[in-house]
């Protein structure tokens, strides 16, 4: 567990601890979260019969988060990952399911989060729409991107929406100084080029939702340059204000065009009420519908254009490619919902579709019935940060 003497080490790291299922029943039954063994940690189970008390564990991952046998389904965590840019390497994000993303610097405390993110309003989290759309995946942009994809985290939905986050930056960071001033140089132009839409009625200043994210965009990027004014360093080690870390808002859902082919009809046997009993038959996972998608994952092409290029997976084992053409830059809860109306929904441009399903040795006649279903995994090629 990391911390030094006297720091706490509950809450997350005592996330993976076997919990006692019910406490009323008679059995010795026990429930545990195998996501937060992804923190290394895991214990014996408190066995039932001890006092209440060596049975309850602190919230792990804040308030929200407690691992209990009773947890709300809204917030269990479906996702996590370490944030390529953090100077400490210690910065882990975890996604819920209501689209809370929240992120810990692990090496300072555990338990509660530097940073947290809603991606959902709270009505549409809490309402009757909830049910039709959960968070499942999330991953960051390519670190070795261009642009503002390097800070840019992409969420997916069990419905196969995507939306993003950007800037997701932890407060004590590595940042590339040519990266930044590249930016800085392409959102000033932004800010010239929308200038000319801007005009002024007697009743009011019409200024583009495009012109106000690029002004906030640049006075951004003009204030962590500042931070280090000596620019000896090719890399600026920075420790982000609170003023700079304010929560980005979220883009999205982006818009697929063309429309991905769906998947044909026939690959599914809808009338079969026993295939999960049959040899070769579907094989559907306990939360996994065949149309769900599960994961996401941002690569940058080897094309050298500086093209990156999102993957989506279905849990029916085929999985969508796009091109991310027209990259998303920083934009801010303060400052989205001015013009709010007027933005267009990001853009990603249809590549290919990929099968992944192995064709098991079955006769003509059970062909339908032979697809396999459940959640499917996108790893990165850890040799090389492009495809």
């Amino acid at each position: 567990t990391p911390g030094s003497a006297g720091r706490s080490t509950g809450g997350a790291f005592r996330a993976a601890r076997l919990e006692t299922v019910d406490e009323k029943q008679d059995n010795n039954g026990v429930w545990v979260d195998c996501r937060s063994m992804l923190l290394g940690t895991a214990t014996a189970a408190t066995p039932k019969g001890k006092s209440k008390a060596s049975r309850r564990h602190s919230a792990g991952f804040g308030a929200g988060m407690s691992v209990t046998a009773n947890w709300s389904a809204r917030t269990r965590v479906v996702d996590v990952l370490w944030h390529s840019l953090s100077t400490t390497d210690s910065h882990l994000l975890v996604l819920q399911a209501n689209g809370t993303v929240k992120l810990y610097d692990v090496s300072e405390d555990a338990d509660t989060p530097e940073q947290t993110v809603s991606l959902f309003s709270a009505a549409s989290a809490g309402g009757a729409g909830f049910a039709m759309s959960q968070a499942v995946s999330f991953c960051m942009g390519s670190s070795v991107s261009a642009g503002w994809s390097r800070a840019t985290l992409y969420v997916l939905t069990n419905t196969g929406q995507l939306y993003s986050l950007c800037p997701v930056l932890p407060r004590r960071c590595i940042l590339d100084l040519e990266w930044l001033e590249d930016l800085l140089e392409t959102v000033e132009m932004d800010v010239r080029e929308w200038q000319a839409e801007e005009y002024e009625t007697s009743e009011c200043i019409y200024t583009p939702p495009e012109l106000v994210d690029a002004r906030a965009a640049a006075k951004w990027l003009g204030q962590v340059l500042k931070l280090d004014s000596s620019k000896a360093s090719e890399r600026l080690y920075l420790t982000l204000p609170a003023s700079l870390v304010q929560p980005a808002a979220a883009q999205g859902p982006y818009l697929f065009q063309p429309e991905p082919m769906p998947a044909s009809a026939g690959d599914y046997d809808s009338d079969s009420s026993d295939a999960s009993s049959n040899v070769g038959a579907n094989v559907h996972a306990a939360d996994c519908d065949p149309d769900d998608a599960c994961s996401v994952k941002y690569m940058e092409s080897t094309s050298g254009l500086g093209v990156g290029l999102v993957a989506i997976a279905y849990c029916d084992a085929h999985v969508e490619v796009f091109a991310d053409l027209e990259p998303v830059i920083g934009k801010w809860a303060d400052t989205s919902a001015r013009g709010m109306h007027m933005r267009d929904m990001p853009v990603l441009a249809t590549l290919a579709s990929i099968d992944l399903t192995v064709k098991p040795l079955v006769s003509a006649d059970q062909a339908n019935d032979s697809r396999q279903i459940g959640p499917v995994a996108l790893m990165a090629d850890s040799l090389s940060p492009t495809v």
